[in-house]
């Protein structure tokens, strides 16, 4: 979904529609209803809630206790109940909060535990050749939270041959690192799988434990600068700069689930994330803006046969994944604040209880 058009580029799908006219269900690309079209569901609430609906999977994993439909923005049993001050801000749903939902939906709307466990969206690809026999013949499509296939970066779209990109920035905050609900890159290597099994360019990305062992979730690394370590071994390949929501001047694990957020708490996200961005306004690294130059323009530097200058080349030296992978067993994710390392959590949360 996009303010502009609402779809898929494979899959069941194949397609796009405009967004505006997502209320309308169409057949063979003609409205089904040929004396009226259907406004109002480019709405901000409604799609924010489709984009965010996981009530199937928190559903299914408070019901088989966490061992089935595993999804990445789940948070760990071992913090949910915590008395003392904890690191991590995040939290999971109680079955008791799952099950009052189903029943009021059940009795108010006379909605079925599967009515409710999706936002569902008339059908305007159903008879088009591009898409999936399933697909042709529903009347209606039930959307989810796309994360649920392991990538919470919404980088797919980015990646097609279409797009031509060469430069993106993944920004991580799944929490998928228990206990504390930091990052591991979980998300990124899926969608490098994703991209390998689909034959599309990015970089190759290694598994979790190697992201946790050199410290790639607390500071900013490149992949794909080598064109060797892509999907493809191609220059087609876009540089991706993976950067992870981390501790720089606030602990910012705050719950996704919280209904609000306070002015004192965005003003912590703003200048943690400010802090992340420009590593301490240079203070961690001077040569950072360079870098993050250097990488922006690499590509198109090797199309017009460009060699890299020798700063850039130390930049990538520094910050670019060389292919190594250290898959030992990595020890919690328990991060201190990068510009005052020696400035605990329990110390933060005194003067910062949110």
């Amino acid at each position: 979904m996009t303010p502009f058009e609402f779809g898929a580029w494979d899959g069941a799908v194949s397609g796009f529609t405009p967004i505006e006219w997502a209320g309308t269900r169409l057949y063979k690309g003609i409205p089904v209803n040929g004396s009226s079209c259907v406004r109002g569901f480019d709405k901000a609430g409604f799609i924010m809630g489709t984009s965010a609906g996981a009530y199937n999977f928190w559903y299914i994993e408070n019901q088989s206790n966490d061992t089935l439909a595993p999804f990445s923005k789940r948070s760990n049993e071992e913090t949910r109940y915590r008395s003392e001050p904890s690191i991590s801000k995040r939290y999971t749903f109680p079955a008791a909060t799952l099950d009052s939902l189903k029943s009021a939906f059940q009795q108010y709307l006379h909605l079925n535990l599967s009515d409710i466990s999706y936002a569902s969206w008339p059908n305007p690809f159903a008879g088009l050749a591009t898409s999936s026999s399933l697909t042709k013949s529903l009347s209606d499509l039930k959307v989810v939270d796309a994360s649920e296939d392991g990538q919470t970066i919404p980088l797919w779209g980015q990646i097609q041959p279409a797009r031509g990109l060469s430069f993106i920035i993944a920004w991580d905050d799944a929490g998928d690192a228990a206990p504390y609900n930091w990052n591991n890159g979980t998300n990124l290597r899926h969608t490098y799988l994703a991209a390998k099994a689909a034959g599309l360019d990015f970089p190759i990305v290694p598994p979790a434990p190697t992201f946790i062992n050199r410290n790639y979730t607390h500071r900013p690394v490149f992949f794909g600068c080598d064109a060797k370590l892509t999907s493809q071994q191609s220059e087609k390949s876009p540089i991706v700069l993976y950067l992870a929501n981390a501790p720089y001047s606030a602990y910012t694990n705050y719950s996704y689930t919280q209904s609000q957020t306070s002015r004192e708490q965005m003003s912590e996200i703003f200048t943690n994330s400010f802090n992340l961005v420009t590593q301490g306004n240079g203070t961690l690294d001077s040569e950072w803006p360079v870098c993050l130059g250097c990488a922006v323009i690499d590509r198109s530097l090797a199309r017009v046969g460009t060699e890299r200058t020798k700063q850039c080349q130390s930049c990538f030296d520094r910050y670019c994944w060389d292919g190594t992978e250290d898959n030992g067993v990595p020890g919690v994710v328990d991060l201190p604040l990068a510009l005052d390392p020696g400035y605990g959590f329990l110390e933060w949360n005194k003067t910062h209880p949110f």
